[in-house]
C-alpha cells in the first residue's frame, strides 16, 4: 500500500488506484475499479520505506523490494 503511485515491491508494473472501504484491528478493505469484492490489507507492514522521517510516500509491504518512490525497502524494527 502507499499514498504514491509507483512500481509495486512485488515487482509489477504499477499500483492501482483503490479505496479502502472498512477498516477493522489491523486490516483494511479496499476496492478497486473491476475487482468483485474488497480485499484485506494489513494496515500494519514488515518492510516500509527508506526514505526517513522525512518520506510522504507512506508505502508499507509484507514483502521487500523497492518502494512507490524507487527507494528499497527497509525491515520494520
Amino acid at each position: 500500500m502507499a499514498t504514491k503511485e509507483g512500481t509495486c515491491a512485488c515487482g509489477k508494473d504499477k499500483l492501482i488506484k483503490a479505496k479502502v472501504t472498512k477498516v477493522e484491528k489491523g486490516v483494511a478493505y479496499v476496492q478497486a475499479k473491476g475487482w468483485e469484492k474488497p480485499l484485506p490489507f494489513h494496515t500494519q507492514g514488515k518492510y516500509m520505506c527508506a526514505c526517513g522521517e522525512s518520506c510522504d510516500c507512506g508505502t508499507i509491504s509484507q514483502t521487500p523490494g523497492k518502494c512507490a518512490c524507487g527507494k528499497e525497502m527497509k525491515p520494520v524494527k
